[in-house]
């Protein structure tokens, strides 16, 4: 059977009963036991964990940026190991939309204190790949941070 890319068959009979209940409570009456169901979901790109960080990230292309398209990116970066006099970071994403280059930048996460920065958004690529990088005013001393980063292709 041909499948489009981000589309799942999902075959109900296989699941155990907690499974169906839960998705039941979910979805309500859009799931029932012993029917096939056909959903689509955004198809992940690249899912990177990058943890213990104590350094710049130069701009890094993600994987499986195949065509241009509507994509989802998902970025959490986590001040881990706090150290007083350390700086700040910075992540960017950068990309080529149909208005030109461009990019996203996210600063201001205190490398001096734990804490968190999240943040989801969505691009429209034109052409060519997406990226991401991490930069850092003042020094790291030694602070550590955490970056999680998922990309979704939407269409």
């Amino acid at each position: 059977m041909n499948q489009l890319p981000g589309v799942r068959i999902l075959n109900p009979a296989a699941w155990t009963a907690e499974q169906l209940a839960e998705l039941q409570d979910m979805y309500g009456d859009l799931i029932r036991a012993g029917q096939s169901v056909t959903t689509t979901f955004p198809t992940v790109a690249q899912s990177i964990p990058l943890q213990s960080q104590a350094a710049d990230i130069s701009a890094t292309a993600f994987k499986n940026v195949a065509a241009p398209g509507t994509y989802r990116v998902s970025i959490d970066l986590e001040t881990t190991t706090a150290d007083a006099a350390a700086g700040t970071v910075t992540y960017t994403v950068a990309f080529t939309d149909d208005a030109g280059s461009t990019s996203v930048a996210v600063s201001g996460l205190s490398l001096a204190t734990t804490g968190r920065s999240s943040s989801s958004f969505f691009i429209q690529l034109a052409s060519g790949n997406i990226t991401y990088a991490i930069s850092h005013t003042g020094a790291y001393h030694t602070a550590l941070y955490s970056l999680y980063l998922c990309l979704e292709r939407l269409s």
